[in-house]
């Protein structure tokens, strides 16, 4: 279209408008300008264009826009006006303003529905909100936008919420979106980008796509990817009413900051923990305590060497219970993979130069950073599990702090600083290593700060003529070779060649 062609449709429009000012009573008229007719207007305080309705080129007296079917309707007030088209039914309700309907709704049954109405409908707190088409789509916020599909509901309290298509998807809160999908429910600022029936319900929490995930309202900042009856927060309807974590916080809100990236039905219910993949794998526990004498709960920095891997507990000053969840934790991968390693710190704190109790008791939650690669049924749990490592394997569990088991079937590293890695190899003591070969019995350590390794094959080491030093006495089957100079060996040996030195 030309830009003459545009100006005459605007100018027409203006005659229009001129003409609506001046009506006072509802009536059908032949409106006429320059010469053409616009016919089947009806004129009163808005102007509707019904049935056949045009608006004409008064050059060539050409069509420029006209209602076939359905309606136009320009509801003028002081502020701004309402502009909405399509199905007859279509509406604005009385005394909003600036609201847009572009079209679409139908009060015909069909494939989209065989019974009642379809109408696009703004109400409510609905100002300069806007329906771009669809059917049955309803937006009751104000600034709010739905751009087409069916059935969307933008509820009276989500302001400026978005849904961009799809079907039966809902806005509960305010700067929600939905962008696309199926059944899919924002609240509270959330974003789901698409799938099929996920929520996103906490404050700028973001679910991607998949189906059935939940971000329960107390998991600020959470994430799930995709995948399907992810979870983070206390619930998700997948699991139903006798899931663990359904249960109500103290304060502060699990799952904050936390991230499902994918998979099936993985949950995570702590701070800043996150599942990458795999199925049925949680990161999730909640430890409980009676702290007395807490002046404050909170992770402070500035005047003393607070631990750094604390984050804030929850603390009732009435009953003196302090609450701590699971913190930063990672499983990547697997399945029936577990992270439960919640504990309560304690400690004093210089608040402030101007503190009334100098020092003061503080209460707060440890960090975890526990990790669990892949594998079935690794667990690390305990309120001491922190720093701790499992990579893979079957069955094995760690509680140990700074422990790790590198693989394994049923390995167990309990004590701090200690590695255990084979089958039954078992970490009971700090700082021990405990390395078991593949034989079905249980390998264990026995003191503290011990290399233990069981090799029913032989030990080879190859130390390309470097040697092996000891600094203690050699002990075979619980006899002592023990050396002076010259070298005195007590003992029966065969088939053995040793090489002492002294040692100063």
């Amino acid at each position: 279209m030309t830009t003459k062609q545009w100006a005459r449709r605007a100018i027409a429009l203006l005659l229009i408008a001129a003409l609506v000012l001046v009506s006072t009573v509802d009536h059908q008229v032949q409106a006429q300008s320059g010469g053409n007719y616009f016919d089947d207007v009806t004129v009163g305080g808005d102007l509707d264009i019904y049935g056949t309705g045009v608006i004409r080129d008064t050059d060539d007296d050409t069509v420029q826009a006209a209602a076939t079917s359905g309606r136009w309707t320009l509801a003028g007030n002081a502020t701004s006006a309402n502009l909405y088209a399509g199905a007859t039914g279509n509406a604005v309700a009385a005394g909003l303003y600036g609201a847009t309907i572009a079209g679409g709704g139908t009060g015909v049954t069909g494939d989209w529905g065989t019974s009642g109405t379809f109408y696009n409908i703004i109400n409510y707190d609905g100002d300069f909100s806007t329906i771009g088409g669809g059917l049955k789509n309803t937006v009751s916020g104000g600034y709010a936008v739905v751009g087409g599909g069916q059935s969307h509901t933008i509820e009276q309290a989500a302001w400026w919420g978005t849904i961009g298509g799809g079907q039966i998807n809902r806005v509960r809160g305010p700067y929600g979106v939905v962008a696309g999908g199926f059944g899919n429910t924002s609240h509270n600022g959330g974003a789901v980008l698409g799938g099929t029936q996920n929520t996103a319900l906490a404050q700028y929490s973001g679910s991607v796509a998949g189906y059935r995930n939940e971000i329960d309202s107390v998991a600020s900042m959470g994430w799930i990817g995709g995948g399907y009856c992810n979870t983070v927060g206390t619930g998700n309807a997948c699991l139903g009413s006798t899931n663990p974590f359904n249960r109500i916080t103290v304060g502060g809100g699990t799952g904050t900051y936390s991230l499902v990236a994918g998979g099936d039905r993985n949950a995570v219910n702590g701070y800043s923990d996150s599942i990458l993949n795999g199925f049925f794998n949680t990161v999730s526990n909640e430890v409980t305590a009676t702290v007395t004498g807490v002046y404050t709960s909170g992770v402070y920095y500035e005047w003393t060497d607070t631990p750094m891997n604390s984050v804030e507990a929850e603390y009732d000053f009435d009953t003196s219970v302090a609450t701590c969840n699971t913190a930063h934790n990672s499983i990547l991968g697997g399945s029936q993979n577990t992270i439960a390693n919640a504990g309560i710190l304690t400690y004093t704190q210089i608040i402030s130069a101007y503190s009334e109790i100098t020092p003061a008791l503080v209460v707060g939650c440890y960090s975890g950073y526990g990790l669990v690669g892949t594998g079935v049924s690794n667990t690390i749990t305990g309120t001491t599990a922190q720093y701790t490592t499992i990579l893979n394997g079957f069955d094995n569990e760690a509680s140990g702090r700074y422990s790790t088991i590198l693989n394994g079937y049923q390995a167990r590293a309990v004590g701090e600083y200690s590695l255990a890695s084979g089958r039954y190899a078992r970490a009971l003591h700090d700082g021990a290593f405990v390395w078991a070969d593949g034989e079905d019995a249980v390998y264990s350590s026995t003191v503290a700060n011990s290399f233990n390794v069981r090799a029913g094959g032989g030990v080879t080491l190859t130390t390309s003529g470097a040697g092996l030093s000891l600094d203690g006495p050699v002990i075979v089957d619980g006899m002592a070779f023990t050396y002076t100079n010259p070298i005195t060996i007590s003992g029966v040996l065969t088939n053995v060649r040793l090489l002492f030195y002294q040692v100063p």
